[in-house]
């Protein structure tokens, strides 16, 4: 499915950026008076086998778990819940493109 090494590749080099391009996503869409805020985070992946099945989906996770942790948005009106998904469906998608 993956090429080992093109997928560990895109992942790690697409992960930082998308998660900040998550971010700007998050900022472009919050409340006027806000002051647009970029946040970043950095996803480790030194300790994984990216060969096997069991390396690449606990980098997804992790990415995941970054993008939410990014992405998440302190209200709990609807649109600011569908922006937090879009922004975290926005900041996977980027990161694990192929």
């Amino acid at each position: 499915m993956f090429a080992t090494n093109d997928f560990a590749r895109n992942v790690v080099g697409a992960a930082g950026a998308a998660l900040l391009a998550g971010a700007c996503l998050f900022a472009a869409t919050a409340p006027a008076q806000a002051s647009p805020v970029a946040v970043s985070k950095t996803v480790s992946y030194a300790d994984l086998n990216l060969a096997q099945p069991e390396g690449r989906a606990t980098l997804h996770a992790r990415i995941k778990s970054a993008a939410r942790e990014v992405c998440a948005i302190n209200r709990s009106d609807l649109k600011a819940r569908l922006d937090e998904t879009r922004c975290i469906r926005t900041a996977i998608a980027d990161a694990t493109r192929s």
